[in-house]
């Protein structure tokens, strides 16, 4: 499905940008980290939503995209970003980012479920101190 509103250059660019910045790899993992979520609260769901998953069409979601990304990006801008990530700096960059999520998680997990607990308990004991890890 093509946006008739896009020069097909500029269509084009687009597409190059989103490729070379491996966003449809990124809406995978989502996918896959939405279903492990769903599947932790309610095991019986994995199955189904591991096969919707397997079945959509993420070029059908980057068509339906189009039109966020052109507000977003110029042609050029969507040329230089590609023209980065096609780099072999980009390329390193891009290569990096699964590893660099995997070490973030458990750290930023760690410190969501520490937030929650000292909120939660804030709230039940009534206003007391400032709330240091929200700062």
């Amino acid at each position: 499905m093509s946006n008739d509103s896009l020069s097909p250059e500029y269509e084009a660019e687009l597409r190059r940008m989103i490729a070379s910045t491996n966003v449809t790899e990124t809406m995978k993992t989502q996918l896959q980290m939405m279903v492990a979520q769903i599947a932790s609260v309610d095991p019986e769901s994995e199955e189904i939503m591991t096969a919707v998953c397997d079945r959509l069409d993420t070029s059908v979601l980057i068509d339906r995209l189009m039109p966020v990304y052109a507000r977003h990006y110029s042609h050029e801008m969507a040329t230089a970003v590609a023209d980065f990530y096609e780099s072999e700096i980009g390329r390193q960059f891009i290569e990096a980012q699964p590893a660099i999520m995997r070490d973030i998680m458990p750290i930023s997990n760690e410190w969501i479920m520490s937030a929650t607990h000292e909120i939660l308990m804030g709230m039940m004991m009534g206003p007391s101190s400032e709330d240091s890890l929200l700062n």
